[in-house]
C-alpha cells in the first residue's frame, strides 16, 4: 500500500487538486485531513496545505512522505513550495539532502538520481547528507544536488512554476520554459470525435 496515514493528528490537508489520481485504496479528495505518512500522485495536480501555513503544490507522478507541519520529504518528482512567515525553517528532504525555506517560493524535482532546486522568490539553504556541505540560494538561483554533492546551475531549469492560474503551469526544456494549457478546448475543436 502506497497511501498510509499514521495516527489521528492531522497535520496537514489537501486544499485543492485537479484531475488528481492518489495510488491506494483511501479516497483522497479536496478537504482531506492527512496524517504523517506517505503519498502517491499518479496523476493530475494537487495543493497540500500545512498546518504550519506552507502550501506543497505537486505535479504528478509524485511522491511525497508528510512528516510533521514543518517537514516533508519529497521521494520523486515536481513540487512548488510557497512558505509564509509561519512556516518560515519549512524543509523539503530529497534523497541526497535537504532544502531549508528562508521566506519564499521554490520549486524541487526528484527523479534521475539528483534533486534540482530553484528559488523563485527569497531564500532557501541546502544541506547534503553525505559532504555536509551547506548552500544558500536566493532569487532566480537553482542547484542540484546529486550523490557528489551540491553544483551551481547557470541556467535557471523553471523545473516547475505554477502561475496564480490553475488551468496552466510552465515546465523546463532543455533550458527554455514553455506554457501547457490544461483542459485546453482548441483540441476539441481541431480534433472533433477524440
Amino acid at each position: 500500500l502506497s497511501v498510509y496515514l499514521r495516527g489521528n493528528h492531522h497535520i496537514a490537508a489537501i486544499e485543492s487538486s485537479s484531475d488528481a489520481a492518489w495510488e491506494g485504496r483511501l479516497d483522497i479528495s479536496d478537504g482531506s485531513q492527512l496524517s504523517a505518512g506517505q503519498l502517491h500522485l499518479k496523476s493530475g495536480l494537487a495543493n497540500i496545505r500545512f498546518k504550519s501555513g506552507a502550501l506543497v503544490m505537486l505535479e504528478a507522478p509524485a511522491r511525497i512522505d508528510i512528516v510533521s507541519a514543518m517537514r516533508a520529504r519529497l521521494l520523486s518528482g515536481k513540487a512548488l513550495v510557497e512558505a509564509p512567515d509561519s512556516a518560515n525553517g519549512f524543509v523539503v528532504a530529497t534523497p541526497h539532502g535537504y532544502v531549508t525555506d528562508h521566506g519564499t517560493r521554490f520549486s524541487v524535482d526528484v527523479g534521475g538520481g539528483e534533486a534540482t532546486c530553484e528559488v523563485l522568490e527569497g531564500e532557501i539553504s541546502l544541506y547534503h547528507f553525505q559532504t555536509g556541505k551547506k548552500q544558500h540560494l536566493f532569487d532566480q538561483q537553482a542547484s542540484v544536488m546529486n550523490s557528489d554533492g551540491i553544483n551551481e546551475l547557470d541556467l535557471l531549469p523553471s523545473t516547475v512554476v505554477r502561475p496564480p492560474s490553475t488551468r496552466s503551469l510552465l515546465i523546463g526544456t532543455n533550458g527554455k520554459a514553455t506554457s501547457i494549457v490544461r483542459d485546453n478546448q482548441r483540441d476539441k475543436l481541431l480534433r472533433p470525435g477524440v
